[in-house]
């Protein structure tokens, strides 16, 4: 209030839409203001109301990286799996359901697999022991990255592991891998 100089510089390297909370406050931050009118609880409103208002008083830096990025989207008939996902999949029960999918993955997984690749599932239990095995019986050997197992990481990048399952762990933080492997395949998405 004393200086009408004042000026704020706000950054954060994490995506603030994930935290409303964290994008409610930097905005306050900067511009001195309260914003009773944005809610921190995480719906597309709320989340729109965040970036509007950080699309006002921010910018954005988008690097331009010297990579190229390829897509293959893979569609998998799940029919033969429609009558245990009815007995076995309730409205809340989303592990159930991708456990039942997984396994109607697996197939097409295993034919995309190359050496060094990684296979990235957001849920695990039930999933990664699955994946393991189909992989191994496959011919390739495999290491686990997730918030349980991290022991695989170094024989992944350094050794001879051909395959690296990976879950939310290996997502943030994780260096080497851009080192020796260009192929991901995902099993599971995270459902937000």
């Amino acid at each position: 209030n004393k200086n009408n100089d004042l000026k704020v510089l706000g950054m954060s390297a994490t995506p603030v839409i994930n935290n409303l909370y964290e994008g409610k406050t930097m905005i306050e931050l900067i511009t001195g203001k309260s914003y009773d009118d944005i809610e921190t609880e995480p719906n597309v409103p709320n989340c729109m109301k965040v970036y509007q208002q950080l699309a006002i008083i921010g910018t954005r830096w988008l690097p331009e990286y010297d990579i190229q990025f390829h897509t293959k989207e893979i569609s998998i008939n799940v029919d033969e799996y429609l009558d245990e996902i009815k007995e076995k999949v309730t409205k809340k029960n989303v592990l159930a359901l991708e456990q039942i999918l997984t396994k109607a993955k697996i197939p097409t997984i295993i034919e995309n697999l190359s050496k060094k690749t990684i296979i990235y599932t957001h849920l695990v239990t039930g999933i990664v022991d699955v994946l393991r095995e189909e992989i191994t019986k496959a011919g390739y050997s495999v290491a686990q990255y997730t918030g349980e197992d991290k022991t695989g990481l170094k024989e992944f990048i350094e050794g001879d592991a051909d395959v690296l399952i990976g879950s939310s762990s290996i997502s943030t933080g994780v260096d080497g891998l851009q080192h020796v492997c260009q192929k991901i395949i995902v099993n599971i998405l995270p459902w937000t």
